[in-house]
């Protein structure tokens, strides 16, 4: 048995991934990568700052070459935000428990958005595009010694966005307390503020739907 749990700094990944595309992004610019730029780069933020300047393409790319210090400016203002991209944080969330499971005799799959889809009326739907009488996707499945789903979310500060989350989080406990498969268990997999952590917590019933952190859920696996 793997009792070794990994702890993830998400604040600390997010600056990583943050500075990192600031760098993919200069160095698109540098060599004059369209694909590059269409990857790494907001290109509606690209085409606000070049109306903005009053500049075209070949004038920016220019002034970059000129300029190291407007070419890490440039970059920064137009790089894709790392707080944008919360999928890689879920596979980072997931992939940290996978040691400790995986220890335990408990598969963990990451699943795409089509893959599974609970029904506002009960049941689940395979391989499908999202419907009005769709809930949010399944982000996980756990098979094994444990059987059941994954829902995952990651969020930094505080805001409006948290009361969106904390619905998701809602919806899915609550289906899951009304339609969930006997023998199944449905988690939601969060890391938050701790305030708002404690505001979710109130929908883990004990026994089919459990909200636990990346730790806690580590903690959890290893007690079965």
């Amino acid at each position: 048995m793997n009792s070794t749990i990994t702890r993830i700094c998400f604040s600390g990944l997010r600056t990583d991934r943050r500075r990192a595309n600031w760098e993919k992004s200069r160095i698109a610019l540098r060599d004059r990568n369209m694909a590059g730029i269409n990857a790494h780069c907001n290109i509606k933020q690209l085409n606000r700052l070049k109306e903005y300047l009053g500049i075209d393409d070949d004038t920016l790319f220019a002034k970059c070459d000129a300029d190291p210090a407007f070419a890490k400016t440039t970059s920064m203002a137009i790089a894709k935000e790392a707080s944008r991209q919360g999928s890689l944080d879920e596979v980072a969330q997931l992939e940290a428990c996978k040691p400790v499971a995986t220890s335990v005799g408990v598969n963990l799959t990451g699943l795409n958005n089509r893959s599974a889809r609970p029904l506002k009326a009960g049941g689940i739907e395979y391989n499908v595009r999202k419907r009005p009488d769709h809930l949010k996707s399944f982000d996980a499945r756990i098979d094994g010694r444990i059987k059941g789903y994954i829902t995952q979310k990651i969020t930094e500060g505080k805001g409006g966005h948290q009361d969106n989350v904390i619905e998701e989080i809602e919806m899915f406990c609550n289906w899951a307390s009304k339609f969930g498969e006997d023998g199944e268990v449905y988690i939601a997999l969060v890391d938050m503020d701790v305030g708002h952590y404690n505001m979710v917590r109130r929908y883990d019933n004990g026994t089919n739907v459990r909200v636990f952190s990346h730790i806690e859920f580590q903690e959890w696996l290893l007690s079965k």
